[in-house]
């Protein structure tokens, strides 16, 4: 890892933290089914993370890959590079890869609440998202939430399984560019 300039890390440290909602950036259409015989792969080399071995209970993956465009540099947020939806169980697993805009990058990042060891030095950090009811009069637990930064990318799993289970599978995910 390169040395940081000083100057630089000070300045990033006094930015307040940037939260990233990652988490349900796009409509449900432009998703291909997949057979995962061999691995994904961006078809612009712009990064897919994906789950390594087919868990118990799969009925079906889909990817979505995200056509190669800019990072703004003026705008504070990610551009989505892919997208890839699991049936697991009757329960979806979305696995969302993107990329923080220049903005982004320049102040910390806060990727969740609680932090967790995922392998391999990988750290990861769980979220709790709620949802306000059709009356507005009270919030109940949309989903929960496992990300984490790597190669420049953030990768955020999200599903309504238990957070528990949403940590082992965000253990067992490869990223590749």
């Amino acid at each position: 890892m390169a040395a940081q300039d000083p100057q630089q890390a000070n300045a990033r440290a006094s930015q307040p933290p940037f939260l990233i909602d990652v988490s349900y950036p796009f409509d449900q259409s432009g998703y291909d089914a997949q057979r995962l015989t061999s691995p994904l792969k961006h078809p612009d080399s712009l990064g897919v993370a994906y789950i390594a071995n087919a868990p118990i209970g799969l009925e079906s993956v889909e990817v979505k890959f995200f056509p190669k465009s800019p990072t703004p540099a003026d705008t504070l947020g990610v551009t989505f590079r892919s997208s890839v939806r699991y049936q697991i169980d009757g329960h979806t697993v979305y696995v969302v890869t993107s990329e923080p805009t220049p903005q982004a990058q320049a102040r910390p990042l806060a990727l969740g609440n609680y932090r967790v060891d995922l392998n391999a030095g990988r750290v990861g950090y769980t979220m709790q998202l709620w949802e306000r009811s059709k009356d507005d009069k009270a919030y109940k637990k949309a989903y929960n939430r496992v990300a984490f930064s790597e190669e420049g990318l953030i990768v955020t799993v999200f599903s309504d399984l238990p957070e528990q289970q949403l940590i082992a599978i965000a253990r067992t995910l490869i990223l590749v560019k």
